[in-house]
């Protein structure tokens, strides 16, 4: 596969996915922080659990271990979340989708083989990102806490 689809890919199916199940961006959003956090800590334990399960393991499983920490909270969410956001909620939930792809870009990339991660930080839609990282981590933040402060807390 081209590395500059697999980065389009990453990019775009969060937002599309939210899109067509009017899940919740901002949740999403969390979700993926939630994964980034699974995929640096607990990752090296599921990785021992499972090599212990099965012969082998090595490098290979590690990366699958934690791409899949990374992309499950946030998969499982936009199931979840499905029919949550309608009109003005659905424009908000798709901005932060989209911003949630770029993240999940950035931050799968490491977990990739090294071959494929040379492809993918060789491609311009890559450097864009890389460039661009601050901004996404602070507008997708930004995006949450407006989000979260202009809701209307019900007791």
């Amino acid at each position: 596969m081209d590395a500059q689809i697999l980065v389009g890919l990453l990019v775009l199916v969060p937002f599309v996915a939210v899109l067509l199940l009017h899940a919740s961006g901002v949740f999403t959003f969390l979700s993926l922080c939630l994964g980034s956090v699974l995929a640096t800590y607990v990752a090296g334990d599921a990785n021992t659990v499972l090599a212990s399960a099965r012969s082998g393991g090595g490098l290979a499983t590690m990366q699958w271990v934690q791409l899949g920490l990374l992309v499950a909270p946030m998969a499982v969410t936009i199931l979840l979340t499905r029919k949550k956001s309608n009109g003005v909620k659905l424009v908000l939930s798709a901005t932060l989708a989209l911003i949630a792809g770029a993240l999940l870009a950035l931050l799968a990339t490491p977990y990739f083989s090294r071959a494929l991660q040379a492809d993918v930080t060789a491609t311009e839609l890559w450097h864009q990102l890389d460039s661009l990282q601050t901004a996404i981590i602070l507008s997708g933040t930004g995006l949450v806490l407006f989000n979260l402060f202009s809701t209307r807390w019900k007791p």
